[in-house]
């Protein structure tokens, strides 16, 4: 018997609990918002990748009011095409910001590798994804250093 993986909510609030822990200020904020903006994706993006039952069971749950009830039904094979749409179709408007985007996007695809949230076929996926980041980032202009 195999166990399940967990959910997408399950994994991201791990993942971005570890990332803020330590952290205050400003960057404390911008890592809220590159979350906030990956949950709201994942509702738009992720009914895509539910099943016609479980398209009901989302009917339902926003009916009920229930907060990000993507990220309640799907697993972590379905976060990596919601990564990778997330990374390709939403780019904020700052440098820095579309820099700590695809940066905690490496670090999460890492962190799903670590913690063999993905097998199989997946973990071909995941490295062709985590590449694809990795150039995203390296093709960014290089950072500015700001004087005292």
């Amino acid at each position: 018997m195999t166990t399940p993986t967990p959910t997408i909510d399950s994994i991201l609030s791990a993942f971005f609990r570890e990332r803020r822990k330590g952290v205050s200020g400003p960057r404390h904020g911008d890592i809220t918002r590159v979350e906030t903006s990956l949950r709201d994706f994942a509702e738009f993006f992720g009914p895509s990748r539910l099943c016609a039952h479980h398209q009901s069971v989302l009917g339902r749950e926003r009916r009920a009011g229930r907060r990000n009830p993507v990220a309640h039904l799907l697993r972590a094979d379905a976060l990596l095409d919601i990564l990778a749409a997330f990374v390709a179709l939403s780019v904020p408007v700052e440098e820095q910001r579309r820099r700590l985007q695809l940066q905690l996007v490496a670090a999460l695809l890492s962190s799903l590798l670590e913690r063999r949230l993905v097998d199989g076929a997946d973990v071909a996926y995941l490295f062709q994804l985590r590449r694809q980041v990795r150039r995203m980032e390296a093709g960014l202009p290089a950072r500015r250093e700001t004087q005292p």
